[in-house]
């Protein structure tokens, strides 16, 4: 029996959903970067975290790249597997646990983001990062993934508590206790958050989460340049507008793409978008006032 043919009987051993031919290679030589297409040796969808492990060692006994992948939702091309090898995918790991006495959710990497905040938002609550692609909260992890309300929440590395990992040669480690107040020994968990699986495949992840806010307030506002917009957003920043959640800024062709693809008629100058958050109407109304207050003194042409 040659090698090739002893890893693909042996992969089958170790996950019950292995592929070594057909779509399910096509579909992961791809992703949203435009790379590609890079076709996988064989992929493993494991439905556990043995599999994982079974997995990762076979392949470091044979010397195979692996390459972990989630949603596929990414721009780098970091789940495309260049060299080939092992795409080991994660979407079949999907439990879901709520702590919510101590506002922390433990879930497999398997989870959209969208399909978690919907189960969160029936008991009132939310996960912070907003990434706009509703990639997979593995994905999340693995490349420190942001969004639109990093000014409140901070991205993914700001609201992990723990990671569970499987490493190269196989083993599973935890990065971190879950609770609060742990100062003992390396941060881990941030070690390997943003590490786009060269570290080892995350194959669960304990989250903060925060309560829903009840009612939200959105504004736009238009300056001459991109300097006086940065300046304005410098200046709240120091006003400590605590409501304020969301600010975007898209400059002068960054209007005019939006204008076509959406059909609006906005003023192609740079323009900020700000969202306010809170459960009190009168501080999301007080906040906003302020905000345009300091956007006036910022030459802001059009504020609405």
């Amino acid at each position: 029996m040659d090698r090739a043919t002893e890893l693909a009987q042996r992969l089958q051993a170790a996950c019950s959903e292995t592929y070594c031919d057909g779509d399910e290679l096509v579909d992961r030589s791809v992703d949203r970067s435009g790379w590609g297409p890079f076709k996988p040796w064989a992929v493993c969808c494991p439905t556990c975290v043995q599999e994982v492990q079974r997995v990762v060692a076979l392949c470091s006994e044979f010397r195979i790249p692996v390459v972990p992948r989630g949603a596929g939702t990414g721009l780098e091309g970091g789940a495309l597997p260049v060299r080939g090898g092992v795409v080991v995918d994660v979407m079949n790991l999907r439990h879901f646990d709520l702590q919510s006495d101590d506002l922390v959710l433990t879930c497999g990497p398997g989870l959209f983001k969208l399909e978690v905040n919907k189960m969160l938002e029936e008991r009132g609550l939310l996960l912070g990062p907003d990434p706009a692609s509703n990639p997979s909260v593995g994905g999340m992890a693995a490349t420190s993934g942001s969004g639109l309300s990093t000014l409140k929440y901070g991205t993914s590395r700001e609201n992990l508590v723990s990671l569970q990992v499987v490493l190269p040669n196989g083993d599973v480690m935890e990065t971190k206790r879950r609770v609060r107040k742990s100062s003992a020994g390396y941060d881990l968990t941030q070690l390997f958050a943003g590490s786009e699986g060269t570290l080892g495949i995350i194959t669960e992840l304990t989250w903060r989460v925060h309560a829903l806010p009840k009612k939200r307030v959105g504004s736009l506002m238009a300056f001459p340049d991109v300097r006086s917009a940065a300046q304005c957003v410098v200046q709240f920043r120091h006003a400590v507008l605590t409501s304020l959640t969301r600010c975007e800024m898209l400059n002068g062709p960054g209007i005019e793409a939006t204008n076509k693809r959406f059909n609006m008629q906005l003023e192609a100058v740079p323009t900020l978008f700000l969202e306010f958050q809170g459960d009190s109407e009168d501080m999301l109304v007080s906040d906003a006032r302020r905000a345009e207050e300091l956007a006036r003194g910022n030459s802001c042409t059009a504020y609405r």
